[in-house]
């Protein structure tokens, strides 16, 4: 789970790319917005997977773990119906 501090982190990572997307013009059309957002969440989840990698990769174990004993207990049930 992350922390209070991990979570502030993120908020200022997000801060620090967010600002520029602010300054939008009437001149920008959808498909231009539409590419500044994907280039905004590529920026982020570069900034997030390298500060949180290892987090993240416990998180996914965690929930390989998880979806295992899930399939698990509904083979089991399925066995028993």
């Amino acid at each position: 789970m992350l922390s209070k501090e991990d979570i502030n982190q993120i908020k200022l990572m997000i801060e620090e790319i967010v600002p520029p997307m602010l300054r939008l013009s009437e001149q920008r059309t959808i498909n231009q917005l539409r590419a500044e957002i994907r280039l905004l969440n590529s920026e982020l989840y570069k900034k997030l997977h390298s500060e949180f990698s290892i987090e993240i990769g416990r998180i996914w174990e965690e929930l390989k773990d998880l979806r295992m004993l899930l399939e698990t207990h509904i083979e089991l049930h399925n066995g028993t119906s």
